[in-house]
């Protein structure tokens, strides 16, 4: 996150995480392609289990 690169996660991640990202972080919204450079990306949830 400091080295200047995009990073791309669901709103909530954005929510919690603007204090210490700014501008580098954009919220996506799930199952919804959307463009990166020439990739077409499609978000999905993953849990994350402890």
């Amino acid at each position: 996150m400091n080295l200047g690169i995009q990073i791309y996660t669901n709103d909530e991640t954005v929510e919690h995480l603007k204090i210490i990202t700014g501008e580098l972080m954009k919220g996506v919204p799930e199952k919804r392609p959307f463009r990166v450079g020439s990739f077409t990306v499609i978000p999905f949830y993953l849990p994350h289990t402890t």
